[in-house]
């Protein structure tokens, strides 16, 4: 279910999917350095929705 929420999150195009799906495997700003700046975004965007949610009361 993760995944689907951080698909539709995302931007609507391939590389945005493609990042927002590569977020709980990319670790570290040096690994951000090896992918294009749309999917670096998106992995950036999963990284906060994450510790957003982790951080909430509710959860």
């Amino acid at each position: 279910m993760n995944y689907l929420a951080h698909a539709w999150l995302a931007r609507h195009s391939d590389d945005a999917i493609l990042g927002a799906l590569l977020g709980d495997f990319v670790f570290g700003q040096s690994g951000l350095a090896d992918w294009p700046e749309p999917v670096r975004s998106e992995i950036v965007r999963h990284r906060r929705i994450d510790r957003y949610t982790d951080d909430h009361a509710a959860v």
